[in-house]
């Protein structure tokens, strides 16, 4: 339940305010929690301790920055709301400023890493943007961890409408880079199960890529089939590692 709460976006339908429309629980929390604090990179402290987290939340910077996106109309849009509310395709993100800098503490645990795994979750407006902090990626090219992209099991209205795995993958490397994962998993829809108003599954073929392997496997929750079975996952991850 904190984790739906926390993904939480706000409607119109739901939401007095049209303001919130768009956001997401948890993002609205660490705004509120950077105010109450007066720096972000202690409110990631105290919300990781008010919610009890187990493990280490870093972010890839402290910085004020915005996430920018070219649509496939050439058009410039600025932040994660206008980007999802846009009728456009998203042709590329970046970040203004592009220098933005990361922590040292992100940098340092990307280097003594055993295991990196990225995703699910949104590619352009969450996987990206922390990959696009100078020096992010950079760090990542050299670890000699293990590196495991999950890719989503469905679409995301706004954002990766129709996109297959390929497509995801192809995101990624566009703004990264080819070669940065050694290994890819990816959901094998089940059959006959139903997907959300405008999303679809995402279809689970990728091409041929020198030294990557693909891990498919029926993924989904029975409860929520939209996301993925924590412990189907987890278990899948375990055998991977080294």
């Amino acid at each position: 339940l904190m984790t739906e709460l926390l993904q939480y976006r706000f409607s119109g339908a739901v939401a007095s305010d049209t303001s919130l429309e768009g956001h997401s629980f948890g993002n609205l929390l660490l705004a509120a929690m950077t105010n109450v604090t007066g720096d972000f990179e202690q409110a990631i402290k105290e919300t990781s301790r008010v919610l009890a987290i187990r493990g280490l939340v870093l972010p890839s910077t402290v910085q004020n920055v915005s996430l920018m996106a070219e649509m496939d109309n050439g058009e410039v849009v600025e932040g994660e709301t206008s980007i999802l509310s846009s009728p456009h395709g998203i042709r590329s993100v970046y970040l203004n400023p592009a220098d933005v800098r990361p922590m040292d503490e992100t940098l340092e645990a990307i280097r003594k890493a055993d295991a990196i795994l990225i995703g699910p979750w949104s590619i352009y407006t969450s996987i990206v943007p922390n990959l696009l902090v100078h020096g992010v990626a950079e760090a990542l090219a050299a670890s000699k961890a293990l590196k495991v992209y999950i890719c989503n099991v469905m679409t995301q209205p706004g954002e990766t409408d129709g996109y297959t795995a390929e497509d995801h993958l192809h995101a990624l490397e566009k703004h990264l880079g080819p070669g940065l994962f050694a290994k890819v998993v990816v959901n094998l829809p089940p059959p006959g199960s139903s997907t959300p108003p405008g999303a679809s599954w995402v279809a689970p073929e990728l091409r041929p890529r020198p030294h990557l392997d693909v891990i498919q496997g029926e993924l989904t929750s029975v409860i929520t089939p939209w996301q993925h079975d924590s412990e189907k996952l987890a278990e899948i991850i375990m055998q991977l590692l080294p």
